[in-house]
């Protein structure tokens, strides 16, 4: 598809059939029509058959992994040599784990690739919160008076979570103007004035609201910040008219899994995004 419009117009029902699943897609392709976010090097591309759409991928930047929908193995191949066709390269891959990994094994056959599992996530589905006690904390919208401190949060997240990730600080700046920007990034403050805690309304998509960039500073950690943040973002966007929320989360940190599920967020899929690094040859 030439653009964004035709490809929602096209794929989003097919993609709406499993909502959280497919969250990602959905949330890259409706910022895209809404200009929240800033794209480079969109691609847009659905496996069809007999008429029927059966697959689907979308791309907004060239280092950023191509993500796809869960579709039947030989809907992979036919996407993989779509993508050969067109003589595009890839930086990653990310989906459902079957499809991912199929994906990944048949692109990095046909490029000569080394492929690398970067990211194994559980997918969570929340449709009522299972609320904890408050103690006086308050949710607050981060706005320009929070930069400081979203930019050292969202710093701290990164460098948690993706140790390898460069220009860290850069990156920070860039995502807390951003978030901020759109109003999408909340701040846990609590009763003697602290921020502890944040989360963030990172995806919407028509039925459902994606909480993600979770992350509590380590002199704060043990005390349920982490847990009360995510129920009071996931309530709000439920109070605010989305049947429910969904979030991702990486299935080898046993903590961030237990607490999700125990404000109510239920396991429905798994995850897996797979980076490609050229092969040098001497």
């Amino acid at each position: 598809f030439k653009d964004v419009e035709s490809f929602l117009e096209r794929c989003e029902a097919f993609m709406l059939n499993r909502e959280t699943e497919n969250n990602l897609i959905l949330g890259l392709a409706v910022a895209m029509v809404k200009k929240s976010r800033e794209v480079n090097a969109p691609l847009f591309l659905a496996v069809i058959e007999n008429d029927k759409i059966v697959g689907a991928g979308v791309r907004t930047d060239e280092d950023r992994p191509f993500s796809i929908t869960k579709m039947k193995d030989h809907h992979v191949n036919s996407l993989c040599c779509k993508i050969k066709d067109l003589d595009i390269r890839l930086a990653g891959v990310v989906g459902e784990e079957e499809s991912s990994e199929i994906f990944s094994n048949v692109y990095s056959s046909i490029y000569s690739v080394d492929t690398r599992l970067s990211i194994f996530q559980g997918v969570y589905e929340l449709h009522k919160v299972i609320e904890p006690s408050s103690r006086g904390s308050e949710l607050v919208l981060a706005t320009d008076s929070e930069i400081k401190t979203v930019q050292d949060f969202l710093e701290g997240f990164l460098r948690d979570c993706f140790p390898n990730h460069k220009n860290v600080q850069d990156e920070a700046e860039a995502m807390a103007k951003r978030h901020i920007n759109n109003k999408t990034l909340y701040l846990l403050r609590t009763s003697d004035a602290q921020f502890v805690s944040m989360a963030a309304n990172n995806r919407n998509t028509k039925n459902s609201a994606c909480v993600s960039l979770v992350y509590t500073p380590n002199k704060f950690r043990g005390n349920g910040y982490g847990s009360l943040v995510t129920a009071m973002v996931s309530k709000k966007m439920l109070d605010n008219g989305k049947a429910f929320c969904n979030l991702f989360t990486d299935l080898t940190n046993p903590t961030s899994n237990s607490i999700y599920q125990k404000i109510g967020y239920e396991l429905v899929g798994k995850s897996k995004h797979f980076e490609f690094k050229e092969i040098c040859s001497e």
